[in-house]
């Protein structure tokens, strides 16, 4: 299991209160995905991850969250993701689903991967390094969670 226990520590330190005029911006990242075709599915993941976007939410971030989501959609997501961090004073990822991690690169896996190859990993699921490269980009407060299920 791939665990990042780096969000609970980290959102505790991040001042607690709604937004207003002069809280900078902050934005989230929330992908929870269960319903998979091809590995076992899991009833938790999105229900876990509506709770942890809804609290975002309560705490001011601007949150940019799916459910379910194919490759494709995970791609969208992250790309607005990425436009969305340029001009924020903190960034934070949570994803709640199925994961890998292979040669250590993690992958966050959508819910249509289906795995044929080793390129099938680099092709059709999202390694994590690539998300956390895209907060690198700006000069962020940058929180990274994954609470991904054995495979």
């Amino acid at each position: 299991m791939l665990s990042l226990m780096l969000l609970l520590a980290s959102v505790l330190v991040l001042p607690l209160r709604p937004a207003a005029a002069d809280v900078e911006k902050r934005v989230a990242l929330v992908i929870g995905n269960g319903g998979y075709k091809v590995a076992r599915a899991l009833p938790n993941p999105p229900v876990d991850a509506k709770a942890v976007a809804a609290a975002f939410r309560r705490l001011g971030f601007e949150v940019i969250d799916g459910y379910d989501l194919t490759i494709t959609q995970m791609r969208q997501k992250i790309a607005e993701f990425s436009s969305a961090i340029s001009d924020s004073k903190a960034a934070v990822v949570y994803y709640a689903g199925h994961g890998v991690s292979v040669d250590e690169e993690n992958y966050l896996l959508p819910v249509d991967l289906a795995l044929k190859s080793p390129t099938d990993l680099d092709l059709n699921a999202i390694s994590l390094s690539l998300v956390l490269k895209q907060m690198k980009r700006e000069e962020t407060v940058n929180i990274c969670y994954t609470r991904c299920l054995p495979r």
